[in-house]
């Protein structure tokens, strides 16, 4: 009897072993014990590389709307730029923005964000977050202004009075919102007069001058009366050297007084606000000395405005000077 089932036993485990018909099945359900996880890591991977460029567009365009805003205090940086964030932001289902801030650093704005992408095989791997940052200089934050006004004759009366009312509108505007600004020195402006020369003090008399020593009551301690880095690198009127300008006003009939005009300083300090410094002759300013033009010697002769003495001549300038 137990023989018998011995034998029986045994007939089916080799019949078992040598029957296919269900391989394949098992083969398949082992694959995709195996497979199934690794297919859906791939597509998480997927999702995550995706869900990171969307966050890193929408940080970029929010960072550059905080930074193109009025707004100069931490808060108000980071509220707009958490609105804007919020309206660009595209997410798959299941994604979530973990944090996010954007910081006011000097006159540069950074954002930074961190959310948890949609995951389909959570269960299986462990899922990073994604994070993505961004940095905006706020350009205007600095700005440099050159005012270049004409200061000449011809805009002489009403044109020269709105010229300076619409130069000083413009001043005080720039630096309004200069004082909103977090940098050093954000606006910087300089003043460029359509002239060689530009005046700088009233009309002050030279009579009490001393040629001596080249002082009197009204004269800057800043000018250089004898031109001398003129002289020497020959562009000045006078035909002689160290000519004292001064000495000369003081020297000529009729009050002849300085108009306080100075011309333009010798290069590099022409674009300089260096103070002058007695070690370079160059650092001064000289006084303006204009030429006297001719007197009117006719009715139908033209009419010259610095025409201060009478020479009666018809050609030629001299060079003498009423301011």
């Amino acid at each position: 009897m137990r023989t018998s089932i011995l034998k029986g036993l045994t007939a089916r485990l080799k019949s078992g072993a040598r029957d296919e018909s269900g391989a394949a099945a098992i083969i398949f359900a082992v694959a995709l014990v195996l497979l199934a996880p690794l297919t859906l890591g791939v597509f998480d991977l997927y999702i995550a590389a995706n869900q990171k460029q969307k966050l890193q567009d929408a940080l970029d365009a929010a960072a550059l709307y905080a930074a193109r805003s009025s707004a100069q205090t931490q808060k108000e940086i980071n509220e707009i730029g958490q609105r804007a964030l919020q309206a660009n932001l595209s997410s798959f289902p299941g994604s979530a923005l973990i944090t996010s801030s954007f910081v006011l650093d000097g006159p540069k704005v950074v954002g930074s964000a961190e959310m948890t992408p949609m995951a389909v095989s959570a269960g299986f791997f462990e899922h990073s977050n994604v994070t993505a940052g961004a940095e905006v200089l706020r350009a205007m934050d600095r700005l440099e202004v050159a005012l270049v006004l004409d200061n000449t004759g011809s805009m002489s009366g009403t044109k020269l009075s709105t010229l300076k009312t619409a130069a000083k509108d413009l001043v005080d505007k720039l630096e309004a919102a200069g004082s909103r600004s977090t940098a050093e020195d954000p606006i910087q402006i300089s003043l460029v007069p359509f002239s060689s020369a530009v005046r700088v003090a009233e009309n002050v008399s030279v009579k009490s001058y001393n040629t001596s020593t080249r002082t009197g009551p009204g004269i800057p301690n800043w000018l250089d009366s004898r031109a001398r880095g003129h002289n020497a690198k020959g562009v000045d009127i006078f035909n002689a050297s160290n000519t004292d300008r001064f000495a000369v006003l003081k020297s000529m009939k009729g009050g002849q007084v300085w108009g306080g005009c100075v011309e333009s300083r010798r290069q590099p300090f022409d674009v300089q606000d260096t103070a002058p410094y007695a070690s370079n002759v160059d650092s001064y300013f000289v006084p303006y000395f204009a030429p006297d033009e001719p007197d009117r010697e006719y009715w139908w002769s033209p009419s010259y405005a610095n025409s201060y003495i009478s020479d009666k001549s018809s050609g030629g300038f001299t060079h003498q000077q009423r301011h």
